[in-house]
């Protein structure tokens, strides 16, 4: 499976990493995946990593349908905030475009190019932090 989670529970973050080809349904069943994983506590921060990812084959439709997905979750996940590292312009355009579909979650989200730039700001203190 391409797309990979670890729970560090110390430092209060979820890293979920997607290689090859990223797939709506992939994303889609990593949620549950995730909210059964043993480490895993509602109210972590999710750093999710595109840099190894080659390519996806998700629509924008599908895009909208995450956005539903993920938020239909909120309550299981607590989830303090979302930062994505998406190197590739394709990829970083397509995590753009789901940061527009999921804006009106109240979890604030970022899309970064920088991996050390994104965990620095899943760091931040609460007060600290200014959505996208």
């Amino acid at each position: 499976m391409p797309i990979e989670l670890h729970v560090d529970r110390q430092a209060g973050i979820v890293h979920i990493e997607a290689t090859g080809i990223v797939t709506a349904e992939e994303l889609v069943d990593s949620v549950p995946r995730l909210m059964s994983h043993p480490d895993f506590r509602p109210g972590m921060a999710h750093l999710f990593d595109l840099t190894s990812a080659e390519d996806t084959d998700v629509t924008a439709d599908e895009l909208r349908e995450l956005a539903r997905v993920f938020v239909g979750h909120l309550d299981e996940l607590q989830t303090s905030r979302l930062a994505v590292v998406a190197k590739d312009p394709v990829l970083f355009g397509v995590s753009r475009m789901y940061e527009a579909f999921a804006n009106l979650q109240p979890v604030p989200m970022r899309v970064m190019r920088d991996r050390d730039e994104s965990l620095e700001w899943l760091r931040l203190p609460e007060a600290e932090v200014e959505r996208a």
